[in-house]
């Protein structure tokens, strides 16, 4: 069963940010291709929750990788899938 996806505030200002990195630094399809990436990571997400990586402390929320460089945080419960935040896997520390 595939999941209603919810985004957060944060979520979607943490989308808009990389999007405004990708248009500014690399011209041409590079968004395009994330955003389909994304897409289809959100998808893959929706109907098995729990192929992303859980954590100790948070065991329900889970990490996807979109790119090298791009994780996806989310939570879900039976009907609906919360995309919590995107991170830079460059800079952000998260526990395991």
């Amino acid at each position: 069963m595939e999941r209603e996806i919810v985004w957060t505030k944060t979520a979607i200002n943490d989308l808009a940010a990389v999007l405004s990195y990708l248009d500014s630094n690399w011209p041409g399809p590079i968004s395009e291709t994330f955003i389909v990436e994304l897409q289809k990571q959100l998808k893959i997400a929706s109907i098995f929750p729990d192929i992303g990586q859980s954590f100790a402390d948070y065991a329900q929320v889970r990490r996807i990788l979109i790119t090298e460089h791009n994780a996806l945080f989310y939570d879900y419960d039976e009907n609906k899938l919360y995309v919590l935040k995107i991170v830079d896997t460059r800079s952000y520390k998260y526990k395991r």
